[in-house]
């Protein structure tokens, strides 16, 4: 690509700026909306600037549909372009760039050494909109690394930049970020004092999605507290939340949230099924994120009760995703959890292979917490093959970070492999000195366990209970639902109906092509004269129930029925791009209907009607096309309705036919000759004066001869 430079008042540069306050900074329609203004307009720049601005634009709509690889090479480029501009602002716009691509691919470290550039300079510049958002983003990233007092100082210093843009929303979204920190950290006090505040924020902005999100946190949360009643109350209101606003991805999340109940309550069998239920969601969506952490949670769970080949396939699908999607992170996990499966199945090559893989990832971005989880594995490892020295050097190294961690299941089984290594070798001080250390953080846990198994009669019963009454709502919602449909496709076509159904308010289109037909009976107020309603009513029953199956058979719309007059279109609410031979099909079975209808109706009907009075029945045809406009009338009593000259045409070509004529324009005759010979023949009418249309050539429309 080589755009013409020429003189241009606009700075090209300025296409590169984002706007933080968006939920989506790198929304894939608004980079492709941009990428057009871009390429519509001609600028001043050298052509090495214009070239590295669609790049990074294209860029941007790759990281918008997910990071890709090669994204942060590409962006690097352009970077280097800017700076050697002397283009400084656009460099570091670039630059915020490679550190959200390095985030979103769980390369952190990398994210953080270009983040803290991008701080440094919108710091500089007084940039608070921008700062915001990147202190925001560095924060997480901190978090990731275990860093988590240089990442609440981060995200503190955020919430202080979007509270001076006024940006509220912003700063519910941060207080979320420090609660998940402090979540992490063990500080479950100050944690629960974050997420209410935004679950009030996100009540007070109306954004019940997003309130809900933040109330399955809490629920995890609790479940760390043993709290199971009150996190069940939390996951069942969300719960109700996504599915009514057809949120599947955090319905997953919250399924997943009540497999961790179970899981952590000692219920693995009850753990295994939601988990299930939650991949199902992600498997429904296609999301590969989402299969990928619930099939790591179903295989962690699987391990545990040693069914290691369920566990291995489940396993081994998320690490092919993680592969396909470049997500080391989620590869990093899965590994781990692989080498426990394998040491649990005694293959302790293949162990040693995927530990040793998992933990030079997490060493390399400095993400602790796993690091400490790996190091564990590889002493169990080290020890099912007799290697008790290197055992008790990777445990050493990692029992202060666990306990500054505070990851205590991890730091119990720590102090007991030391407590169990030091006895071996006849070590006692050292034996009693982690056995004492053991003892205590075991009683604690048994206790915490304690709890939870008392928590859990009483959870499991509030689960019960509001299962059943949320399986109840969901039935009531639908038979509630089902009886509207019912009621609306009486009333309006079975698309429309399911439109009103799902919110839309107000319906009204523009159809530029369709086919209308009017018909009405003969001589129908002498006929409904000579005779009872009771009989009148029979044979328009009879009549239109034949009429309205032979509409449906071609596909066509019934309008409306008024008395002896029956109106009804192809092309819409639907567009058909052969509603014109649909057209056709349709009004010569309505002819064919109409005069067999004599020996076809009722006893009742033939006898009152057709016996002696009218032998048979005779109906006029109005036919035409073109393009009409379409909406649903009324609030109380709604009607879909077709309205426009096409319609006032078909209207009176009805009105002028001869009786058992199907009367149609030029326009759709020259339409259904467009198709083939063979669909119907035509006979000329010749021209006729039509109000409000002057003179027009009109035609009788039959069955092609045999």
């Amino acid at each position: 690509m080589n755009p013409t430079t020429v003189v241009h008042a606009d700075n090209i540069l300025t296409h590169l700026e984002l706007d933080p306050q968006l939920v989506s900074y790198y929304d894939p329609s608004i980079s492709r909306t941009t990428i057009q203004t871009v390429r519509s307009g001609t600028y001043s720049a050298p052509d090495a600037i214009v070239q590295a601005v669609f790049d990074v634009l294209q860029a941007d709509v790759e990281l918008g549909t997910g990071s890709s690889p090669g994204l942060i090479d590409r962006y690097s480029l352009a970077m280097s372009v800017f700076e050697q501009a002397g283009e400084y602002h656009a460099a570091r716009l670039v630059e915020l760039r490679i550190a959200d691509a390095a985030y979103l691919g769980s390369q952190f470290s990398l994210a953080a050494r270009h983040y803290t550039a991008v701080v440094d300079y919108f710091r500089n510049t007084g940039d608070n909109k921008y700062l915001g958002y990147v202190l925001e983003s560095f924060g997480i990233v901190q978090h990731y690394l275990g860093d988590f007092g240089r990442a609440e100082r981060l995200l503190v210093e955020a919430e202080r930049m979007w509270e001076l843009c006024g940006a509220i929303t912003k700063v519910t979204s941060v207080r979320v970020n420090l609660a998940n920190l402090h979540l992490d950290s063990g500080n479950f006090a100050t944690a629960e004092e974050y997420y209410k505040e935004a679950i009030q924020g996100f009540e007070t902005s109306g954004d019940e999605v997003r309130r809900a999100m933040v109330a399955t946190n809490l629920g995890i949360l609790f479940i760390k507290q043993t709290r199971f009643a009150e996190a069940a109350e939390l996951f069942y209101g969300a719960l109700d939340v996504f599915q009514r606003h057809d949120k599947v991805e955090y319905t997953a999340t919250v399924l997943g949230a009540i497999g961790n109940t179970h899981e952590a309550a000692g219920n693995p069998t009850m753990a295994i099924s939601w988990y299930k239920q939650a991949l199902d969601c992600g498997m429904k969506l296609g999301n590969a994120n989402l299969i990928t952490e619930k099939s790591i949670q179903l295989g962690e769970v699987l391990t545990s009760v040693c069914r290691f080949d369920e566990a291995l396939y489940h396993l081994e699908q998320a690490a092919t995703l993680c592969i396909t999607g470049a997500d080391y992170k989620g590869l990093c996990t899965v590994n781990t959890q692989m080498a426990m499966v394998f040491l649990g199945t005694g293959n302790t090559d293949e162990a040693w292979k995927r530990i040793s893989e998992a933990a030079a990832y997490a060493s390399d971005q400095n993400w602790n917490t796993q690091l400490v989880l790996c190091k564990l594995v590889s002493a169990q490892i080290a020890i099912e093959i007799g290697d008790d020295e290197r055992a008790l050097g990777l445990l050493r190294s990692i029992e202060e970070v666990a306990a500054s961690l505070r990851t205590e299941y991890e730091l119990v089984q720590i102090l007991n492999l030391q407590y169990l290594l030091h006895k071996k070798y006849g070590q006692f001080p050292d034996a009693l000195r982690y056995l004492e250390r053991y003892r205590e953080l075991n009683e604690k846990i048994l206790g915490l366990e304690k709890q939870r198994n008392l928590a859990m009669v009483e959870v499991k019963l509030r689960f019960e209970a509001q299962q059943r009454e949320h399986a109840l709502a969901l039935q009531e919602e639908q038979r509630v639902r089902e009886q509207q449909r019912i009621l609306l496709e009486n009333m309006v076509p079975a698309t429309i109906a399911e439109r009103l159904l799902n919110g839309e308010a107000f319906i009204a289109e523009q159809f530029d092509d369709v086919s209308v037909l009017f018909f009405d009976i003969v001589n129908f107020t002498q006929m409904a004269a000579s005779t009872s309603p009771a009989v009148v009513i029979d044979f328009l029953n009879i009549l239109y129930k034949q009429c309205d199956e032979a509409v449906a058979r071609h596909g066509l719309t019934k309008i409306k029925t008024l008395g002896d007059s029956y109106m009804t279109v192809a092309g819409a609410p639907v567009p058909q791009n052969d509603h014109v031979e649909r057209m056709v099909g349709a009004a010569l079975e309505l002819q064919r209907i109409v005069s067999a209808f004599a020996d076809t109706t009722s006893a009742l009907v033939k006898h009152e009607l057709f016996s002696e009075k009218y032998h048979t029945l005779k109906v006029r045809f109005g036919v035409h096309c073109g393009p009409v406009s379409a909406g649903v009338i009324g609030e109380i009593r709604m009607v879909y309705d077709v309205w426009g000259d096409t319609v006032n045409v078909a209207a009176r070509l009805e009105q002028t036919a001869g009786p058992g004529e199907l009367h149609v324009s030029d326009q759709f005759r020259k339409r259904v000759l467009e198709i083939g010979d063979g669909l119907a023949t035509f006979t000329s009418r010749g021209k006729r004066e039509m109000k409000g249309k002057g003179m027009m050539q009109t035609w009788t429309m039959t069955a092609p001869s045999a």
